[in-house]
């Protein structure tokens, strides 16, 4: 695993993060499915349709090629440090977010999964927090790239073909 070659801290703040991701999966929440894998970035859950910036990146408010500009309804600046962030979930399929993502000059937007979004918000919370280390950016970095890799593999369950007992007449 990648994360071994990092500091020990970082390596219990990854491993907290993934125990309350672990103990958020064994309550009672309807839009989570148990799985035997629990972590979501060796095999992703569905399909990547949530959108993650990397505020770390980001250019903001200078960008040229504004994500906020180009998809208002799934982009907003944040006050505190003037960064892009993904402000609704689920645009997976829109034009313009996929144009916003395409054309960010530091690729710096991500699609994820539900719950791969919900631990790389985590980590990168605990990254933002005053002061913070550079082994925690390169965990928040790992854990993006193998979210890319791991969820352009990702292959939709296959369907059974249907069958049926009625009777048709041909002729």
């Amino acid at each position: 695993m990648i994360i071994s070659l990092f500091s020990p801290s970082v390596y219990m703040l990854l491993s907290v993060t993934l125990l309350r991701f672990t103990q958020m999966l064994s309550g009672n929440m309807g839009m989570m499915i148990e799985r035997n894998n629990i972590d979501p970035f060796d095999e992703p859950e569905c399909e990547a349709r949530d959108i993650f910036v990397n505020e770390i990146l980001c250019i903001g408010t200078g960008c040229p090629y504004s994500c906020v500009k180009r998809a208002p309804h799934a982009f907003a600046f944040a006050d505190d440090i003037g960064t892009a962030r993904a402000i609704s979930q689920g645009n997976g399929d829109d034009y313009p977010v996929q144009l916003a993502v395409g054309q960010c000059p530091r690729k710096c937007i991500y699609y994820v999964t539900p719950c791969q979004r919900t631990i790389l918000e985590e980590v990168l919370a605990s990254i933002l927090m005053t002061p913070w280390d550079l082994s925690e950016a390169a965990v928040l970095d790992s854990l993006t790239s193998k979210a890319k890799f791991e969820n352009n593999r990702y292959t939709k369950p296959k369907r059974e073909a249907k069958s049926s007992s009625d009777y048709v007449d041909w002729m």
